[in-house]
């Protein structure tokens, strides 16, 4: 190994990340952690979570940053006055949290300094290039924009001119910006002026550990011949509206599709083609069970209870899209929304698009294709992991002028 490179992987990375037990965060620490860098880790959102059953080793969690405009309550008009203000450059950041993050940065002596993911990361990559304006920052952007326009039109208006300002004002200052497709790169340049030379696409692959480690577990009997699919969205249903997908569900056990899923109504359920599997804790999901347990379907469902195109979606990899390629079975995706999942299935030969239920059960019963799927998405999983990602991330990070001078 030659001196340079053994130099690199010395460097220390300062990651914020909003929040760090988020499972596509986690991917991203992964891989920082794979390239060999030394990474301290500082929770930029929910502040009080900790790095207990955090399944990266070798990440140091250093500190949290609560920043007031994240905080609940308060008068909305004024933060986001402010925040709007702070983005143009009219006005410094709040001080407290700025030296806050200074004493961070002295702490740790960081060579460069890494933020993510959406508009959270844009935001405190502002504040590194105004409190720190040599440290090297870049982006990891696994969605842009995040704001959508679907329900409220007025809060979208809002949020989305403020997301815009900060990423038309300190996207391109940046030393460098990774994307996590090919249609969010075309965005960024597009959009805010990203230089392409500043740029990486690297899709946004869970750890390995989360794939488990049976190879294969037995299928599921199916007695009546129906298939079954298996949705692996956040039962919470994190994102609201775009999360209540029930009556999708209710369309498939039309078309007598069994559906499984953690978070399900009644009245799918009581079809006896609605079914519930347990709630899975951040520390089975990691460790691989959730993966293990949903090998047994037929395929995994991608979809959001949305339907019109949003540049939030077309160029976005969900977690539960890559949580899905942890499982190695076939992939769903619901045609329409997602462009850059449409193309990944398609061109990886891991699964396949789908366009209503009728169509999803006539493809579900072609076993030929099936097992084909099955076969691809199994060889191909163990390569799609976020620590084979480490050796791009280290030669990106060596092409970053400023660091080590």
């Amino acid at each position: 190994m030659s001196s340079e490179v053994r130099r690199v992987e010395r460097l220390r990375c300062l990651f914020l990340g909003g929040p760090l037990g988020q499972h596509a965060v986690m991917g991203r620490v992964a891989t920082m952690v794979a390239a060999g860098f030394e990474v301290y880790l500082v929770n930029v959102y929910r502040p009080k979570w900790t790095l207990k059953e955090y399944p990266i080793s070798r990440a140091q969690f250093v500190d949290a940053l609560e920043d007031p405009f994240y905080k609940e309550g308060g008068s909305y008009r004024k933060k986001f006055t402010l925040e709007y203000l702070r983005s143009m450059g009219v006005i410094s950041e709040d001080r407290n949290l700025a030296t806050h993050l200074r004493s961070i940065i002295q702490m740790t002596k960081p060579h460069f300094a890494v933020v993510h993911y959406g508009s959270i990361a844009i935001h405190y990559a502002r504040m590194l290039k105004r409190t720190a304006p040599r440290l090297p920052v870049i982006d990891i952007l696994n969605l842009l924009p995040s704001a959508i326009s679907l329900w409220d039109r007025n809060r979208f208006l809002k949020w989305g001119k403020l997301e815009k300002s900060n990423y038309r004002h300190w996207l391109e200052r940046l030393e460098g910006v990774v994307c996590a497709s090919r249609e969010m790169l075309d965005f960024a340049i597009e959009e805010f002026g990203v230089d392409e030379r500043r740029t990486i696409i690297l899709p946004d692959y869970l750890p390995a550990s989360f794939q488990g480690r049976k190879e294969q577990v037995a299928e599921m009997s199916r007695e009546d011949g129906n298939p079954h699919v298996i949705f692996l969205g956040a039962p919470e249903r994190w994102g609201g509206a775009i999360d209540m997908i029930d009556e999708q569900f209710k369309e498939l056990v039309k078309e007598r599709i069994h559906v499984h899923s953690a978070t399900l109504s009644e009245q799918i359920v009581s079809t006896s083609f609605g079914h519930r599997y347990p709630l899975f804790s951040n520390e089975t999901v990691s460790s691989g069970r959730l993966a293990e347990f949903a090998s047994q379907f037929d395929a995994t469902l991608v979809t959001y209870n949305v339907n019109q195109r949003e540049e939030r979606f077309r160029s976005t990899y969900p977690t539960r899209f890559f949580m899905a390629l942890t499982v190695g079975i076939p992939i769903a995706v619901r045609e329409g929304i997602l462009d850059a999942c449409e193309r990944f299935v398609t061109e990886h030969e891991i699964g396949f698009v789908y366009t209503d239920a009728s169509d999803l059960r006539e493809k579900l019963l072609n076993r030929t294709k099936i097992a084909e799927y099955r076969r691809n998405t199994r060889e191909k999983k163990r390569t799609m992991t976020a620590e084979a990602q480490g050796e791009a991330i280290r030669r990106f990070i060596r092409g970053i002028e400023e660091i080590g001078e």
